[in-house]
């Protein structure tokens, strides 16, 4: 409802209502019987009736309220309620302050030739003692004529009994009723009490929406009725021993029944709801759905007016709704018509070209019928078909009885080079471009090639022609038949005998038309490579490895941009450059020789012999050069280095010499000079020398020198061979007294990190992963930059416990803001323990910033934090535990923290304290019931907590939840005066008398948690040594009384 009113009760404004009510002239038309009362159980009164006797073709300013017989002699009384203006052409609106002067609000109506005006009233009762149950009140109309002072008031001659809501049987009680239908808002909806509506209806109300908000309304009508569009609700009395025979709905603005359902004995035959005395109270209102009670008769039309689908769509649908239940079967006939589509098989689309849908009686029903789309291929415009709907039987005919469907054509040619990069080598030659249309077209196509660019070194016309002027060119393509058409373009290239750069033309098409589109290779490139300049000779590499005992390696030369001619060059031994003896290192058929190369033959492999020898020695160097004789140019690669690799030192598997003994943590290799080869795993960590780590699948080490630099940069990813001595620092298994280190290739698959949960001795040196770990304290994270060569130790706690992080200064980690929450965690198992045995000291070092991988861990949390209820309503209520960004199946527990109210005495909860939740199920519950104590106290509270949450789930800061019981007794009980039982002393510590007018039958007591305690009673006292300290309930059962009352106990 978007028109909020203000619901006070004040006095009127003075103004002049110094007459007493009259009757005579206010008659109804339609009363109802009863009218509802309470506080907070408010609810709307409608009724319609006549005002006559007045001045003709007069405006009045008017309210209506309720008065009862005391009020009828009154001078001053202007009634009670809060009226509420229904208006037949306008918004409707209610007030709490009603009257005649500019402050006060009122509503106008106009008489008739003969001072007559018949209207719809209502107002809202509210908590006055003129609604007391089983009192009268009569509807009073106030009237002043526009521009007078005067005021006239007139009531009804019906009486209209007030009734109250509650669950047992008699004169003065009532149930709730509400309803869904598919009445329109604000019409007025009729309850009778008889088949035929013959006699004054049991109640009347509108149809929401009608524009209005109110305050108190009861706890049914304000959750499912207030603000939801065609629901209305009101009040019937209990003792109806015909129960509910008619219900109608009558237009508020002509005032003509629209349509009605009737039982002929108060039980409604589709749902079996019984009428007959009802007993819900507000609490079990009686509700009918809109397929028992719709108000209206069925409408069946079209679910929407338009739609547009495509060829390629296969299936078109057209749906026809039935909305609101039908007691008997209803039928339309629907007609498919052609528009500018054609129906039938192989054309544009197929379908039945007309039928009867019918609907059986029952519930709002769909129908849906087909139409197969044809997907001819073909670009051609849109086309049209049209649906109606007509001849309703047992129903009515809705708005949309007319579809129109776009049936849009999806076939677009597209329009693109083919092929889009054309390279040749210039000569007298004629090159094809093809301009390509992908699909059969219906409609003529156009499109324009133009120049987009022209090489600075491109002569057009001496050295390219195209097209009939060298320019731009316009082409039209009619109706096709075949499934694509190619448009051939010829450009012719010439020869021409000077040398200069490639020349370059590119083409576009562009100012498309028709159903076309223009592809992305849209643009033809033509290269055309000069054949004047020298060809380039060079090798394939500038460094290569081999082993001294590697048979025939080969050196690889290569000719590019190769002319008709002949290229000569020399490869050259360079013995100053190189390390390596000729004769003595290697032999190969001549220190220099003259080589020739042509276009036909644009490369040569070159052969070269190393020598093995037994003796230990150190990486020699083998250079070869190329020099220029005729017809070339030597490349940028023009110098080869060959490392000549010494293969008589030893060439091990890392596991092979990594093993440690168990009791000292020092490895069996102590001291070993040999190779060891691998992929690195991250880069050096070290400003000067190096600290990284090689790994070979079989085991790791770490590579370590203090300044040493070997011309290597370690990648991670890199094969090297690693020259050195196998030593141990501080637990670390480490190659030191490097001398050698050889860059086999690089870009190698790091293999996938080992999931575990620890760092020891087994995964040292070795790629592993820790998930969902966090941080024990984030200040120990290095924010700030640490000195080169330096590390900071980070303590991190894991599901099983904890491991210690290792950050490097030399990482990109260092500086950086600490991770928050949950995350995963890779880098090297790493050890640094100062003291013989080496068995302790492990950590995990990561790598890079990237190795840090932060989760969007669950978060665990009430949906609400605080929750009011009122004791008595006898309905279940519920906690809602909600988990965010869940991925995962855990439990977590919902604990009792305390409060003020005890469990089995002022509350009952249903479900166990351990909360399931899965991936599916997101969202928990745990129900309870407030229990009615019968006494006066103070409001009382319950706290939950969540506790025990699985590892890596988070707690959000909402995780208290505070239950506030209202509590909802007077003073008086029954009618007597509460009496309350007296226990001495209190605190207790032995024993705790109980002073109580009637004998004991039964005692219980509980404790703050609901747990009943056991102890003994004797002569009124209540032994409490067994008790331990704390706050306690007794219940004491008595011939005909329960008494409660609550008691401490402190030893």
């Amino acid at each position: 409802m978007r028109i909020k009113f203000l619901l006070l009760s004040i006095l009127l404004t003075t103004m002049v209502y110094s007459q007493v009510p009259v009757s005579g002239k206010f008659t109804g038309k339609l009363v109802p019987q009863i009218i509802g009362s309470g506080d907070t159980t408010r609810l709307p009164f409608v009724f319609f009736a006549e005002l006559s006797g007045l001045s003709a073709n007069t405006k009045y300013k008017y309210f209506v309220r309720a008065i009862n017989h005391t009020d009828l002699k009154s001078t001053t009384t202007t009634g009670v309620g809060y009226p509420i203006w229904i208006d037949t052409a306008s918004i409707w609106k209610s007030s709490g302050n009603p009257g005649f002067v500019s402050t006060q609000v009122n509503d106008t109506f106009t008489t008739d030739a003969y001072g007559k005006t018949k209207n719809w009233y209502s107002f809202f009762y509210i908590n006055d003692s003129r609604f007391t149950a089983g009192k009268y009140i009569y509807p009073i109309i106030i009237i002043q004529k526009l521009g007078e002072t005067t005021v006239e008031k007139y009531y009804l001659n019906d009486s209209v009994k007030v009734v109250k809501f509650d669950t047992y049987t008699d004169n003065i009680t009532a149930t709730g009723i509400w309803g869904k239908s598919g009445a329109d808002p604000k019409n007025i909806v009729a309850i009778y009490d008889k088949v035929n509506g013959s006699t004054r209806p049991l109640t009347l109300t509108y149809v929401e929406y009608e524009g209005l908000y109110g305050s108190k309304l009861c706890r049914f009508y304000s959750s499912n009725v207030e603000n939801k569009t065609r629901c209305w609700g009101t009040v019937i009395p209990n003792k109806l021993d015909s129960g509910i025979r008619r219900i109608e709905q009558i237009n508020y603005k002509n005032n003509k029944i629209i349509w009605y359902k009737t039982s002929k004995n108060g039980v409604w035959a589709k749902s079996g709801k019984n009428t007959v005395y009802p007993t819900g109270g507000v609490n079990k209102p009686i509700f009918f759905d809109d397929y028992e009670v719709p108000l209206t008769q069925p409408i069946i039309e079209f679910t929407v007016k338009t739609q547009t689908t495509y060829e390629s769509s296969v299936k078109c649908r057209v749906i026809a709704i039935r909305k609101y239940a039908a007691e008997n079967q209803s039928s339309v006939n629907l007609s498919i018509n052609d528009i500018t589509a054609t129906n039938g098989t192989g054309l544009d689309f197929t379908s039945v070209k007309a039928k009867t849908i019918t609907f059986n009686n029952g519930p709002l029903a769909y129908d849906t019928t087909e139409l197969l789309i044809n997907n001819d291929i073909i670009c051609e415009g849109n086309e049209m078909i049209n649906c109606t709907l007509s001849s309703p039987t047992n129903c009515v005919l809705g708005n949309n009885i007319s579809q129109d469907i776009t049936l849009t054509d999806d076939d677009r040619v597209s329009i693109y080079f083919y092929p889009k990069n054309i390279n040749v080598t210039e000569g007298e030659i004629t090159v094809t471009a093809k301009a390509r249309l992908n699909l059969q077209i219906g409609n003529p196509v156009s499109f324009k090639i133009f120049t987009k660019y022209i090489g600075k070194t491109t002569s057009i016309p001496n050295e390219i022609t195209f097209f009939a002027n060298n320019s731009d060119t316009s082409i039209v393509v009619n109706s096709t038949t075949t499934s694509y058409i190619e448009i051939p373009l010829n450009i012719k290239i010439k020869d021409e005998i000077i040398q200069d750069k490639a020349d370059t033309l590119k083409l576009v098409i562009r100012k498309n038309t028709g159903f076309s589109s223009i592809y992305a290779d849209s643009i033809l490139t033509l290269v055309i490579k000069d054949n004047d300049s020298n060809a380039t000779v060079q090798f394939e590499t500038q460094k290569l490895s081999v082993l001294e005992k590697e048979i025939s390696p080969k050196i690889l030369l290569k000719l590019t941009n190769a002319n008709n001619n002949i290229s000569d060059f020399t490869l050259k031994f360079e013995p100053t450059l190189s390390t390596a003896i000729l004769g003595t290192d290697f032999n190969i058929s001549s220190a220099s020789q003259d080589i020739s190369l042509t276009s036909g033959v644009p490369q040569k492999y070159v052969y070269y012999q190393p020598i093995s020898d037994t003796k230990r020695e150190a990486t020699k160097t083998i250079v070869f050069t190329l020099k220029k004789i005729s017809n070339c140019k030597i490349g940028t690669l023009d110098t080869l280095r060959i490392k000549l690799i010494d293969d008589d030192i030893p060439l091990y598997q890392i596991n092979a010499v990594n093993k440690v003994n168990i009791t000292s943590g020092i490895p069996d290799s102590l001291n070993v000079y040999c190779r060891i080869s691998g992929i690195v795993l991250e880069t050096n960590k070290r400003t000067n020398g190096y600290t990284f780590t090689l790994n070979d699948r079989t085991g790791g080490c770490q590579i370590y020198s203090t300044g040493k630099i070997l011309y290597y940069t370690p990648q991670e990813g890199d094969s090297i061979i690693a020259q050195g001595t196998l030593a141990n620092l501080n637990g670390m298994f480490q190659m030191i007294n490097l001398d050698t280190i050889f860059h086999i290739s690089s870009g190698k698959i790091i293999p996938n990190p080992q999931l575990t949960t620890f760092v020891n001795e087994s995964n040292q040196s070795k790629l592993i992963k820790i998930e969902t770990i966090r941080l024990v304290n984030p200040a120990e994270w290095p924010t700030t930059k640490l000195a080169a060569n330096s590390s900071r130790t980070v303590i991190c706690k894991t599901v099983i416990g904890t491991v210690p992080l290792y950050i490097d200064s030399e990482t990109d980690i260092d500086s950086t803001p600490p991770p928050q929450g949950y995350f995963h965690i890779t880098g090297i198992g790493f050890q640094s323990d100062g003291s013989n045995p080496y068995t302790s000291g492990y950590y995990l070092a990561p790598r890079k910033l990237s190795d840090i991988e932060p989760i969007n861990s669950p978060i665990l949390k009430f949906k609400d934090t605080i929750q009011y209820v009122t004791e008595g309503t006898g309905m279940k209520d519920s906690i809602k535990i909600i988990c965010l960004n869940n991925d995962r199946n855990f439990t977590a527990k919902i604990k009792l923290q305390g409060g003020t109210a005890t469990m089995a005495i002022d509350y009952t909860m249903f479900n166990s304290e351990i909360l399931l939740f899965t991936k599916d199920k997101t969202q928990n519950e745990l129900s309870f019931i407030v229990a009615d104590d019968n006494e006066v106290e103070h409001d009382e509270t319950i706290k939950f907590v969540l506790r025990e949450v699985a590892w890596g789930v988070v707690l959000d800061k909402d995780s208290v939840y505070t239950i506030i019981i209202k509590d909802n007794e007077e003073n008086k009980i029954n009618g007597t005066t509460k009496t309350y039982i007296k226990t001495l002393p209190n605190p207790a510590s032995e024993y705790l008398k109980i002073d109580v007018p009637t004998k004991i039958a039964k005692i219980e007591i509980y404790n703050l948690i609901g747990e009943k305690m056991q102890t003994k009673l004797e002569n009124n006292l209540l032994n409490t040594t067994n008790l331990p300290n704390g706050i306690y309930s007794v219940i004491l059962h008595t011939e005909g009384n329960i008494y409660r009352s609550k008691f401490s106990v402190q030893h």
